[in-house]
């Protein structure tokens, strides 16, 4: 992530296209959702993976996407995350990601 960070907000950027094209193709059939559930495991057990400034510059912006189509919808977004990403919490909610399960310690 650090090595090559335009390498992976192109991978970031292509699973989010294919996962709201597939949304998309489903909501326009008729078939309306609760709420856009994503999980990103971003912590381990003491920590985060990654730092709240890489969270920011590399994954926040395709959450906010995620967050800004389900609003879009009238949906509510949920972000489901393993480990102890509590020094992400406050950006994790910023775009704001309406609910987001599992606080580790």
């Amino acid at each position: 992530m650090t090595e090559n960070p335009e390498w992976v907000k192109d991978i970031f950027s292509a699973c989010l296209d294919m996962s709201i094209a597939l949304c998309d193709m489903i909501w326009n059939e008729g078939y309306h959702f609760d709420c856009l559930f994503r999980y990103n495991d971003m912590g381990c057990k003491g920590a985060p993976l990654f730092s709240p400034q890489m969270y920011r510059g590399l994954l926040q912006p395709f959450h906010k996407m995620a967050v800004d189509w389900a609003r879009n919808k009238g949906i509510p977004a949920h972000l489901h995350s393993r480990g102890n990403i509590m020094r992400l919490t406050p950006d994790v909610i910023a775009p704001p990601i309406l609910t987001r399960s599992t606080l580790s310690r």
